[in-house]
C-alpha cells in the first residue's frame, strides 16, 4: 500500500514538473533587463529628435556615448552608412575619409537591429544642409582628391543618380585612377544606372514630298506606329508610317508607260517602314532629345486595286530602299512609376514624342519625280520600364 502511495506521488510530480519549470522560465524572462539594449534604443530615439532639430552638440554627445558603450560588447550601435552621415554633419572629414578608405575591412556586427528613423533623419538633414556642407568641405585643408570624393558623395545624396552625377563620377575615376578610395567608389557610391525600356507609340504623321517629287505630289497626313527598345541612352526600334498623297498635276500614260491615266487629286499610297537607331544626347527625368538614323523600305504607288495581293499591278513612283537622318524629342506627361533612388524610376509612363526627319529613296521607277520625303511625327508613347 505504501509503495502505491509513493508511485502515485511520483506520477503527480512528473505531471506538474514541466508546468513549474515553464513558469520559472517565464518569470526569469520577464524579470530580465538588458540595460545596454535599453540605452541604445532610447539613445537612438533621442538622436533622431536632435538630428531633426539640428542640435549638433547633442548629436555628438549621444554618438560618442553609444559608440563607447557598445565597444565593450564588440558590436556597433550605428551602421556604416549612419556613421558616414554623422561624420558629415559633425564636420569630421577625416573620420569620413578613413571609413571610406577602409570600406572592405571587417566590420563589427550591429548590437541590436532596431526599426527607428535614424538613417532617414540623417539622410534628410545632410540633404537639407547640402549647400553649407559643400562649401565647408571645399574650404577645408584637405587634398584635392579628398575634396572631390566628399563633393561626389554629397552630390549623390542631394541629387540621386543623374547625368551630372555620372559625369562627376567618371571625372573622379579619370583623375584618380589609383585612388585610396577605389573600393568605396566602386562598391558604395551609386554607379551609372542601367535602364531598359520598351516604348510603344501611335500617332499622326505629316509627309512632305520634296524636290521633283514635290512638283508631282501634295503633302499628306498619315499615321505612325513604332516600337523601340532602349538601353541607357541607346535605342533601336521599328517604325511604320503611311498615308495618301494626292497628285498636283495629271500623270498620263504617255509619260508613265502605264495603261491608266492619272489626274490631279488622284490618291497614291505612301508607306515607309524600317529600323531606327539613335542615341540620347540629352536625357533628363522628363525630356529626351536624340538624333537617329532610319533605314528601310518605302513605296509610293497608285491606289487602283482594293486587295493588297494586287499591289504588283499598281503603278509605282518608287518602291525602294531608303535611308535618312532624324531628330527625336520626347516629353514625359504622365508618370505611373514608383520612386527608387538607387535605380531611377521604373514602371509605366505616357509621353509625347515629336520626330522630324528626311528619307532618301534610292531607286525611282518614275525618274522625273526623283526627290525625297521630309516628315514629322507626333505620337503618344506608352513606356514599359525605365524612362
Amino acid at each position: 500500500m505504501k509503495n502505491v502511495k509513493y508511485i502515485s506521488f511520483a506520477a503527480i510530480m512528473l505531471f506538474f514538473a514541466p508546468a513549474a519549470l515553464n513558469a520559472q522560465i517565464e518569470n526569469e524572462i520577464k524579470s530580465f533587463v538588458d540595460s545596454t539594449e535599453m540605452m541604445v534604443i532610447n539613445g537612438r530615439k533621442m538622436l533622431t529628435r536632435h538630428i531633426q532639430e539640428g542640435d549638433y552638440n547633442k548629436i555628438a554627445e549621444i554618438y560618442d556615448y553609444l559608440t563607447g558603450l557598445t565597444s565593450e560588447d564588440d558590436c556597433e550601435a550605428f551602421s556604416y552608412n549612419e556613421k558616414m552621415l554623422i561624420d558629415l554633419l559633425l564636420g569630421d572629414w577625416n573620420g569620413f575619409l578613413t571609413k571610406a578608405e577602409h570600406l572592405t575591412d571587417k566590420k563589427l556586427p550591429m548590437c541590436y537591429y532596431t526599426h527607428d528613423h535614424v538613417a532617414s533623419a540623417l539622410y534628410d538633414k545632410v540633404k537639407s544642409e547640402y549647400a553649407i556642407l559643400a562649401v565647408e568641405t571645399q574650404n577645408s585643408n584637405l587634398s584635392d582628391e579628398d575634396k572631390a570624393l566628399l563633393d561626389l558623395f554629397l552630390y549623390a545624396v542631394e541629387n540621386d543618380n543623374n547625368q551630372e552625377y555620372e559625369a562627376k563620377l567618371k571625372d573622379f575615376k579619370k583623375k584618380y585612377p589609383q585612388t585610396l578610395y577605389k573600393d568605396f567608389v566602386r562598391y558604395y557610391l551609386p554607379q551609372p544606372e542601367f535602364s531598359a525600356a520598351i516604348p510603344i507609340s501611335l500617332g499622326a504623321a505629316e509627309i512632305f514630298p520634296t524636290g521633283n517629287l514635290g512638283a508631282y505630289f501634295k503633302p499628306a497626313t498619315g499615321f505612325s506606329i513604332a516600337i523601340d527598345y532602349y538601353v541607357n541612352k541607346v535605342f533601336v526600334g521599328f517604325q511604320v508610317t503611311g498615308g495618301k498623297m494626292k497628285l498636283r498635276t495629271d500623270l498620263l500614260s504617255d509619260k508613265t508607260g502605264y495603261p491608266v491615266d492619272f489626274y490631279a487629286n488622284d490618291k497614291f499610297s505612301y508607306y515607309d517602314g524600317g529600323l531606327l537607331a539613335g542615341y540620347n544626347i540629352l536625357k533628363t527625368k522628363s525630356l529626351h532629345i536624340a538624333p537617329y538614323i532610319y533605314l528601310g523600305g518605302s513605296s509610293l504607288m497608285s491606289d487602283l486595286y482594293e486587295k493588297s495581293e494586287d499591289d504588283d499591278l499598281e503603278y509605282h513612283i518608287f518602291d525602294s530602299f531608303f535611308f535618312g537622318p532624324g531628330l527625336r524629342s520626347e516629353w514625359k506627361i504622365v508618370d505611373f512609376g514608383k520612386e527608387n533612388t538607387s535605380m531611377g524610376r521604373a514602371g509605366n509612363y505616357l509621353s509625347l514624342r515629336f520626330d522630324a526627319g528626311y528619307n532618301f529613296p534610292v531607286k525611282f521607277d518614275f525618274k522625273p519625280a526623283r526627290g525625297g520625303v521630309f516628315y514629322t511625327r507626333l505620337s503618344l508613347v506608352w513606356w514599359i520600364g525605365y524612362y
